[in-house]
């Protein structure tokens, strides 16, 4: 039987806020006043930690491990101030290849800060790999402020078809700070933001939005 891959997309966001709970059309779901998303300031660079393993229901773990293909993208973006201003996103994507002979999922992580492969037998383990982001970068679209207030947003796509979401996605992956592509930096996050916005252009098996509840600052890393 052949192999089969999973990919799930990811995109942290922030945005202006929702009513909690509020349910998209087409699979589309928003879960709002997040208290576990974390965010770290590294220098220029912040870093997010947030889980949503929720997304992996009984029936798309199944799916991981039924010989089919499927896949996983994971962007960041983040907002400051009451305007809600972007000042910083990243871009992850997670691949998960069930070898049905071996018994063995593969998990692929890509990001800005470079790539991650693992091995796992049991279905939790897989669970957590995919779905348990822990210091994602979120590089600089301009000068973080100093304070707050900060949101982010964390939207998840399972199985996304859109072609010009997955070559915007390779071009990041490629180049995460844009200084290389589509005329400079500015241009290309730019570019990378519209598509995030333009949630109706996206096609996927199903799509979850969580939202932090607002952060006063981001705390700098110790180490």
């Amino acid at each position: 039987m052949r192999a089969r891959s999973c990919i799930l997309v990811l995109l942290a966001l922030v945005s202006v806020p929702l009513a909690p709970s509020a349910v998209l059309a087409q699979g589309k779901e928003t879960r709002s006043d997040r208290t576990d998303m974390k965010l770290l300031r590294r220098g220029d660079t912040v870093l997010a930690s947030f889980d949503f393993s929720d997304v992996l229901t009984p029936a798309r773990q199944k799916r991981l491990s039924d010989g089919f293909t499927s896949r996983i993208l994971v962007a960041a973006r983040l907002l400051a101030g009451k305007k809600r201003v972007p000042v910083a996103q990243g871009l992850l994507e997670t691949t998960v290849r069930y070898d049905v002979w071996e018994e063995t999922y593969f998990v692929t992580v890509q990001g800005s800060n470079g790539q991650r492969k693992s091995q796992w037998r049991a279905m939790a383990d897989v669970i957590r790999a995919c779905t348990v982001v822990e210091g994602m970068p979120l590089l600089p679209m301009m000068p973080l402020p100093a304070e707050g207030p900060f949101r982010l947003e964390v939207q998840v796509q399972v199985n996304p078809t859109s072609p010009e979401l997955m070559r915007k996605v390779r071009e990041y992956l490629v180049n995460p700070d844009g200084r290389a592509t589509m005329g400079g930096g500015a241009k290309f996050f730019s570019s990378i933001s519209r598509i995030f916005v333009s949630q109706d252009d996206f096609k996927a098996e199903a799509q979850v939005t969580y939202r932090s509840r607002d952060i006063p600052d981001i705390a700098a890393d110790s180490r």
